[in-house]
């Protein structure tokens, strides 16, 4: 069992992640995911466009350091590294799992003596990706959306809390203001 890579997106990609079918069940683009199917080392890769045709999303990384320099500053040393991430040429099915950055995660009550009452349930995906030389041919995406979510969590007895519950309010303004600011 090895650590996993993670797969991030680079923001001006998320059309072509739609029009692939790389999106949660509510239609949000999936950026960021793990899987252990690439060199399970905490590497990181990126989906990026291909620099000869904008209209493919390839697969980047892992990154390789080009330079490195150390500067002094008043707290200490610090290391600044410049990584490049080079055309990935793997070719096969990589299964990685994702969250939605974009959508709220089911709240329910909880007793827990840290969260105030208030548990949260993240919306996972699993992704199987298809790559031919790193290119991204196919994408399957399979989970359940938030209201299916709510539904099964009901009928597994979970105290389910509505959206307009004061403490849920309050914890959606907390991830809304989390969300804008990344």
């Amino acid at each position: 069992m090895g650590t996993p890579d993670s797969i991030s997106s680079v923001k001006d990609i998320e059309p072509q992640l739609v029009r692939l079918g790389l999106v949660c069940p509510d239609g949000h683009a999936l950026v960021k995911m793990q899987t252990k199917d690439l060199e399970e080392a905490l590497l990181t890769y990126f989906l990026g466009n291909d620099v000869d045709d904008a209209a493919v999303v390839r697969l980047y990384g892992p990154s390789r350091k080009e330079s490195s320099k150390t500067f002094e500053v008043s707290v200490g040393l610090v290391e600044i590294s410049r990584c490049f991430y080079p055309r990935s040429t793997h070719t096969g099915a990589v299964l990685s799992s994702a969250v939605c950055s974009q959508c709220l995660p089911v709240f329910y009550e909880s007793q827990g003596l840290w969260d105030n009452g208030l548990g949260q349930r993240e919306l996972f995906f699993e992704v199987e990706m298809w790559f031919d030389d790193g290119v991204l041919s196919r994408v399957e995406v399979s989970g359940l959306s938030r209201e299916q979510k709510r539904v099964q969590m009901l009928k597994d007895g979970v105290g389910v809390l509505p959206d307009d519950d004061r403490l849920v309010k309050r914890r959606i303004k907390e991830l809304l203001k989390e969300n804008e600011s990344t």
